[in-house]
C-alpha cells in the first residue's frame, strides 16, 4: 500500500502544480487584456463602464478557469 500512497501523492502534487500554472496564466493573460482594454478605450473613447466592467469579471471569472483546470 505505500506505493499506491506515493502515488496518490504525486497525482495530488501534479494537479496543484497544473492549478498554479492555470492560475499564473489566467493572472497574466488577465493583466495583459486589460492593459489592452485601457488602451482601447481611451483611444476610441468608449464608456468607461466597459473597462470597468472587465475588471470586475476577469477577477470572477478565475475561479472558473481553475475549476476548469482541476
Amino acid at each position: 500500500m505505500p506505493c499506491a500512497r506515493k502515488l496518490d501523492n504525486a497525482s495530488a502534487a501534479r494537479r496543484r502544480r497544473q492549478l498554479v500554472k492555470w492560475g499564473i496564466v489566467y493572472a497574466a493573460g488577465s493583466l495583459g487584456f486589460l492593459q489592452g482594454l485601457e488602451y482601447v478605450t481611451d483611444t476610441f473613447l468608449w464608456p468607461d463602464v466597459i473597462q470597468q466592467s472587465a475588471t470586475l469579471a476577469l477577477p470572477i471569472g478565475l475561479p472558473v478557469v481553475l475549476l476548469i483546470a482541476g
